[in-house]
């Protein structure tokens, strides 16, 4: 069994106190749980060696996690993450929280898990015991209570840190993740803890609430000014998503909402809404358009979800952790690169290691353990996500600026006919197709049909029935071409 040096960091007062200890993996829970954490001033922080060499060598020093293939999943120093979303959101921050703390990703098989509220007594059983599984370094302030409409009684922002002992044996912190519940894109966000005096007091998001008395409550908007963008560290990244509560209502507040977000952190990206188990494979052609559109930067999770099966949900909404894992392999893949994995050991240190894209014949973060058969197994998989970005010419950017309508994919196709006059009505579904084999329509194929080609199926195919709108829609693309071939 591998051994790992760990250490607890405390400080009391004005004294701090290094607990070194060299333990087994399987006991760290039961160490924590026993350590004199509980006194008010107490405040203990727990500590990963990079001296356990089990990751590649350039990434020692990091926070990272291994996967069923060996693959080291890491996130470089002093990044801040912080999640703003729904349900979905929340149990893809814990995933990667609890696998940044132990060191390898999400396992499926622990009970009561995570990523299943439904497994917990309650929901105030389920706050304690998922900060409890990252004691001492992660903070939950939250409260909830079933009430009408859902949420408006919910607070749930939570906080996690990782830290390890550099090679100088110094403690240095190397990672922030922050969690804020969304439940309604245009409700209100709340809270106890909050970066500004009198709410401080780190005691406002440690102590168990048993009430509902909110310190704060902001619309998303506002959260984003006030709250999320004076947390220390700030911010680095920010990942958004309304998700199952919705698109984005209309282009007024999604421009504010980007126009927030870019001013409180470097890099922003907007979460496509993940598949319903009842949902078509085709529906994340037609997910989050208006956001697809107006934030710069997109994480394609709906695309990543697209091919789950029921075998990968336990509700029909929220996901098994395989899934949690391989959204997050993604995600990190796109903030910082493809992942490194190691393909060789000796006494647990990683002696050998390769890019992910030469190890993956397997599937990134696959394990025979995991059910389900979701196609995020594929590199190429996650390789197309990133393209989907719209900074990339795969989204938006290649319809606003670089791509000709006769280069468009499905994709493109129906962010361009959403975005014009919204009294020209078409038929998204159509246009995105309804079946595994259908590629819809792009861009070529959507000019033939305006055209009346004879190979091509009728306007009245995709919705659009009037003749008036079938001749705007045409000159518009033509006038597009003219000018991208001009």
């Amino acid at each position: 069994m591998l051994q790992v040096p760990l250490m607890f960091v405390c400080t009391c007062g004005a004294e701090r106190v290094n607990l070194a200890i060299f333990l087994r993996l399987p006991i760290c829970t039961a160490l924590l749980s026993s350590a004199p954490h509980s006194h008010a001033f107490l405040e203990c922080v727990f500590v990963q060696s990079t001296a356990t060499l089990r990751f590649p060598e350039p990434l020692r020093g990091r926070a990272c996690y291994l996967d069923g293939l060996r693959v080291a999943h890491c996130v470089p120093n002093n990044e801040h993450i912080v999640f703003m979303g729904d349900s979905v959101a929340r149990y893809q921050w814990l995933a990667l929280a609890q696998s940044l703390h132990q060191g390898e990703e999400l396992s499926a098989s622990e009970f009561p898990s995570i990523v299943k509220e439904r497994e917990w007594l309650g929901w105030m059983q389920f706050f304690t015991g998922t900060t409890r599984r990252m004691h001492p370094n992660h903070h939950c302030d939250c409260y909830r209570e079933y009430a009408k409409p859902v949420g408006s009684k919910t607070i749930e922002n939570r906080y996690f840190w990782h830290m390890v002992t550099n090679d100088s044996g110094q403690v240095v912190s190397t990672l922030n993740l922050t969690f804020i519940n969304v439940l309604d894109k245009h409700g209100q966000v709340m809270g106890h803890w909050a970066p500004w005096s009198p709410l401080s007091d780190v005691r406002q998001r440690t102590m168990t609430k048993h009430r509902f008395e909110p310190g704060w409550s902001l619309d998303w908007v506002e959260t984003i000014e006030k709250f999320v963008a004076k947390l220390s560290p700030p911010p680095t990244v920010l990942v958004l998503n309304s998700g199952l509560w919705g698109p984005l209502s209309n282009e007024t507040f999604a421009t504010l909402l980007a126009a927030a977000a870019k001013q409180a952190a470097p890099r922003v990206l907007w979460k496509t809404t993940t598949r319903m188990r009842n949902a078509g494979v085709t529906k994340w052609r037609r997910t989050d358009l208006l956001a697809r559109r107006t934030f710069r930067e997109i994480f394609d999770a709906a695309y990543l979800t697209r091919s789950c099966s029921a075998a990968d949900f336990w509700d029909p909404r929220h996901f098994l952790p395989h899934v949690y894992n391989r959204l997050n392999a993604a995600l990190l893949w796109q903030l910082y690169g493809k992942p490194l994995g190691c393909t060789s050991f000796q006494k647990g240190r990683c002696t050998a290691y390769a890019p992910v894209n030469v190890l993956a014949a397997g599937g990134l973060g696959s394990s025979t353990s995991n059910p389900g058969s979701s196609q995020m197994r594929d590199v190429s998989d996650i390789e197309q996500a990133v393209r989907n970005t719209t900074i990339s010419l795969h989204g938006w950017e290649g319809v606003k600026q670089a791509l000709s309508p006769l280069q468009w994919d499905s994709l493109q196709t129906v962010l361009w006919l959403d975005s014009i006059n919204p009294a020209i009505k078409f038929d998204h579904k159509a246009v995105v197709g309804d079946s595994i084999a259908a590629d819809g329509v792009n861009g070529s194929l959507l000019l033939a049909i305006l055209r009346g080609a004879p190979f091509a199926p009728p306007p009245t195919s995709i919705g659009i029935r009037r003749t008036l709108h079938v001749h705007r829609l045409r000159t518009l693309l033509e006038q597009l071409i003219h000018k991208q071939t001009r």
